[in-house]
């Protein structure tokens, strides 16, 4: 077995070469919400589902590099898989001492930087002066390090919050099982703006407040959507807009795979229920603190929790969490 340590991108510290500890190490991590949103390609469901071949050589290379991402949970899908794919082929450059004796032998690069530093001077004198050099030579805060990524598939930049990306996944899996439910609706499921009490707030009395809720849930579920366009060509975290017109499966099958995807009836959308419901139903019901209710199913207020979810109803008669008093419909 290779001792050489394996190296991610966008992972501080984590070059051990346990695969199990790493596998933990990685649960909450970039790594893992790109798994997350790869599971949700509906180009990937298509593929895998129907048998057809995907046409577009980039995305079927990807759709072939990632594996099954049907494993059972994150962990064993990366130490089968992701371990592989995300890794870096060659590690970080450093700042090496050249040594004059083999001078020819060096490995001169036009990525870095050469210094003649006189030891006759004072230390702070050195670093002063290396920092004007750096200064007028390096990107600073602008270089981005993904760029020089040798992975196979590469992290789009370092620059991203975990958070905004996990809300990014919620609000998008939200939209996709529940297609017709306004966004208002599901950034106060999800809690993604606790300030914001909707449910006790009458909508023609605050309108505006509705409308905030909307545009913040609606950046997260717009960015989420350019995210998964992008992850069929191996890039991610990467929001910028896709120009280019998408027929994965070829202008031949593109009508049935765009039938098949669309809708809140439509095959995926039951897969994603089938898959994921329970998933995010949890997930509701943790961020308003409905737990309670869990053990007693015969309750009133936990069998109206599926039209709550879906949007159907506002009014659960319980007071919650965040000092948000009687839930009540503000259709």
């Amino acid at each position: 077995m290779s001792q050489k340590k394996p190296f991610f991108k966008g992972l501080r510290g984590y070059t051990r070469a346990d695969n199990d500890i790493l596998a933990r190490d990685v649960s909450d991590s970039i790594y893992r919400w790109w798994w997350e949103f790869m599971r949700l390609s509906p180009v990937f469901w298509f593929a895998r589902t129907t048998g057809i071949e995907i046409q577009d050589v980039e995305v079927r290379r990807i759709y072939e590099l990632v594996g099954d991402l049907e494993e059972n949970g994150f962990s064993v899908w990366w130490i089968k898989t992701g371990k592989f794919i995300f890794r870096e082929e060659v590690r970080p450059a450093k700042v090496n001492l050249i040594n004059l004796d083999t001078l020819d032998q060096h490995n001169f690069s036009d990525e870095s930087l050469y210094l003649d530093i006189p030891l006759s001077i004072t230390k702070e004198t050195i670093i002063k002066q290396i920092k004007k050099l750096l200064n007028e030579r390096h990107e600073g805060r602008k270089l981005n390090v993904a760029r020089t990524t040798t992975a196979q598939l590469k992290l789009h930049t370092k620059r991203y919050r975990l958070l905004t990306i996990e809300n990014e996944y919620w609000v998008l899996l939200y939209k996709l099982i529940y297609p017709k439910i306004e966004i208002w609706r599901i950034g106060d499921r999800l809690r993604i703006r606790r300030d914001m009490k909707l449910r006790s707030t009458e909508r023609r009395d605050n309108d505006n407040m509705f409308r905030k809720m909307s545009s913040v849930v609606g950046r997260f579920l717009y960015k989420a959507n350019f995210s998964m366009q992008h992850i069929h060509y191996g890039s991610f975290p990467n929001i910028n807009k896709m120009q280019t017109e998408f027929f994965p499966f070829g202008k031949k099958n593109h009508a049935d795979f765009i039938s098949n995807t669309t809708g809140d009836n439509c095959l995926y959308n039951q897969w994603l229920k089938d898959k994921f419901a329970d998933k995010l139903h949890n997930r509701i019901i943790s961020k308003n603190n409905l737990d309670r209710f869990r053990n007693n199913p015969a309750n009133k207020i936990w069998e109206k929790i599926p039209k709550f979810i879906a949007g159907e109803t506002d009014y659960l008669d319980v007071y919650t969490s965040g000092n948000f008093g009687k839930i009540s419909s503000n259709s």
